[in-house]
């Protein structure tokens, strides 16, 4: 079984999350202030409205080859610039169900993929936001 292929391919899925100013551009906020990319929620939030605008957020993201690939509704290219082909990717959003039935989803290898190369990319781009804050 696969999961819905699409979803990430639509606005509350993360598609154009990245073109601020257009209609279509949306993303998820926590109550907390925490920023994702789709109302799924990414593994990791990319800021938080608390520490920082949104605006800003997103122009930190723009140009990075994994947040276009979500913004362009298409995750399982989020990976190849960093050695995650789209075999690797769609790979690592296999799992099975409690009841043994194989099952697959974006979201599930969007997760794997945060987990294993992502975060780090992520903490990096906050820390550059924060310093060139600091530095204003």
């Amino acid at each position: 079984m696969i999961g819905d292929p699409g979803y990430c391919n639509t606005w509350s899925g993360g598609l154009n999350f990245l073109n601020d100013g257009y209609s279509g551009s949306e993303v998820s906020i926590e109550p907390n202030g925490d920023v994702y990319p789709c109302c799924m929620k990414t593994k990791r939030a990319l800021g938080n409205l608390t520490e920082e605008p949104l605006v800003e957020i997103l122009a930190s993201l723009v140009g990075h080859p994994a947040f276009e690939a979500i913004s362009m509704g298409h995750p399982e290219r989020m990976g190849i610039a960093r050695g995650w082909d789209v075999a690797r990717f769609l790979a690592a959003c296999e799992t099975a169900t409690p009841g043994g039935r194989r099952y697959r989803n974006l979201c599930i290898g969007c997760d794997r993929f945060h987990d294993a190369v992502l975060g780090p990319a992520i903490d990096e781009v906050r820390a550059r936001r924060r310093a060139a804050r600091a530095a204003a």
